[in-house]
């Protein structure tokens, strides 16, 4: 280490001491380690793509406590493993809009189908059927059925249990949920076609205002799909009224 960054070091330090209520101790430890060039792992002589929309470039990635500390040239830093990326791309992590990995991942937490395309988020709860919220006898019966389909699984009712569950998985993607306006149609009237009662809706935005607290993401419905298909304009406007994104597979594709 040269004098120069000696010295940066040592006024980094002397501030850091100073601001007792500033950044934790974890994110200044980090900024030195970054100024002093060493990582936990570095990415070699890649062609990164960040994401931007601008145009490729060779260059290195380095991190430390699983986050990108540094890209660009980083031949003179050194880290604890070293991966030589040549003839490779690095890009950020891909994100899944539509998937239907809900109970899928309780199968496999490694979600290797997905990870080996690069995807490491994926956002489920698509086409009206999302595995939350539900009203306890649904959750009960949802449970059931699933876990004859996939196994043993954790009983949840609310989209903060499904979040616990994956959490406990220890899920290689994160996963993010909408919220399924068929499953939210099926707890208050079956598989009825009837129009829904004022007293349902009430339960239903309450169950979405709850779930969006808990974050989902937004709401999705599967109109070509029962019992969603039977749901007015009318009724999909109401449930969205707090609703900032919205999906749909269509009435008619």
């Amino acid at each position: 280490m040269g004098r120069k960054q000696f010295l940066k070091l040592g006024a980094a330090a002397g501030v850091g001491l100073a601001l007792s209520h500033c950044s934790s101790l974890r994110t200044f430890r980090n900024s030195l380690r970054k100024m002093s060039g060493e990582f936990d792992v570095i990415l070699r002589n890649g062609t990164i793509v960040d994401g931007t929309g601008e145009a490729s470039f060779q260059g290195d990635v380095g991190i430390f406590d699983d986050e990108i500390g540094a890209i660009g040239n980083l031949s003179e830093a050194t880290a604890a493993t070293n991966y030589d990326c040549t003839g490779y791309h690095i890009v950020p992590g891909f994100v899944d809009l539509h998937s239907h990995s809900d109970y899928v991942i309780f199968q496999d937490r490694r979600a290797i189908s997905k990870i080996y395309q690069g995807v490491t988020t994926e956002i489920v709860g698509q086409d009206g059927r999302s595995p939350a919220p539900f009203t306890d006898s649904l959750g009960r019966a949802m449970h059931s059925y699933m876990q004859s389909r996939f196994g043993k699984l954790p009983y949840w009712k609310t989209v903060a249990g499904y979040y616990d569950a994956l959490e406990e998985l220890g899920s290689t993607v994160n996963i993010k949920t909408m919220i399924g306006s068929g499953i939210l149609r099926q707890g208050q009237a079956g598989y009825e076609r009837r129009k829904l009662t004022s007293r349902e809706m009430r339960t239903i935005r309450r169950l979405i205002d709850d779930a969006l607290d808990q974050g989902a993401c937004g709401l999705s419905s599967g109109l070509e799909y029962m019992p969603n298909a039977h749901s007015t304009t009318e009724e999909l406007i109401e449930m969205c009224r707090n609703v900032r994104v919205y999906s749909t597979h269509m009435r008619n594709e």
